[in-house]
């Protein structure tokens, strides 16, 4: 198998070496000389060049790769020309990296086989983590990102649960992953589908950067309350 990660940033990157690993002849691209070196001694080749250019694609023998993955975060012109003429070119299979719903569609229609969301998969992957309601409790995920469950702001009541919904916040890292909905505090409905529509008495999930988490809540006029600690073997001796 011939893989073609076009993009290495964090996602990029780690798709590059997760190939590699697994034994497929993998071919790694960004336009960073930086990014590059990272992978360079794992992968079979690693270029600096920019992959928008159906030539700088063709000279990579990337019309013989059975899957490239456009991972392009920053520029999305050179996200569809990729896909483009990694179509053109014959790759069997094309996987693009998309930052919204928009893109998700324009990739698609310029003929990327899948598009993928990581930061939203990720996300709703650690929704079926969460098995407890934490009815405002800021919990950490990494050193620094958290999940917190909020009650639905009347603002938001009606509208449809996707990435942009909070964009009106102007939090980059913010992401709003699901909906708890129900009466029973201790078995709720989760709900993912990014078509579903608040409704009044939902709890948002969210999670993101804690610097972005805070502002979130001082912006809804909510105070989160931190993860309680575990208590320590002296405070249950007392």
């Amino acid at each position: 198998m011939k893989a073609v990660i076009v993009g290495l940033g964090q996602f990029g990157r780690a798709a590059a070496l997760a190939f590699a690993r697994s034994g497929a002849e993998t071919v790694a691209i960004d336009l960073d000389m930086e990014a590059i070196k990272h992978v360079q001694d794992e992968v079979d080749l690693a270029v600096r060049t920019d992959a928008s250019s159906a030539e700088n694609l063709e000279a990579q023998g990337v019309g013989h790769a059975d899957v490239l993955i456009a991972g392009i975060g920053n520029d999305f012109e050179a996200q569809v020309l990729t896909v483009v003429h990694a179509k053109k070119l014959g790759v069997t299979r094309v996987l693009a990296r998309a930052i919204s719903d928009t893109h998700a569609r324009a990739l698609l229609a310029v003929g990327a086989d899948e598009v993928l969301n990581p930061e939203r998969d990720a996300a709703e992957t650690l929704v079926l983590r969460l098995m407890t309601r934490m009815d405002g409790t800021q919990r950490k995920l990494t050193p620094d990102a958290s999940a917190i469950e909020l009650a639905a702001p009347s603002g938001l009541i009606g509208r449809p649960l996707r990435a942009q919904t909070l964009d009106f916040l102007d939090l980059s890292s913010v992401h709003l992953v699901a909906l708890l909905r129900g009466d029973d505090p201790n078995s709720p409905e989760t709900v993912t589908d990014p078509e579903s529509r608040i409704e009044e008495g939902d709890r948002l999930l969210v999670v993101g950067r804690d610097g972005d988490i805070a502002a979130l809540t001082q912006k809804l006029g909510i105070k989160a309350a931190p993860e309680p600690k575990a208590e320590s073997e002296d405070d249950e001796s007392e």
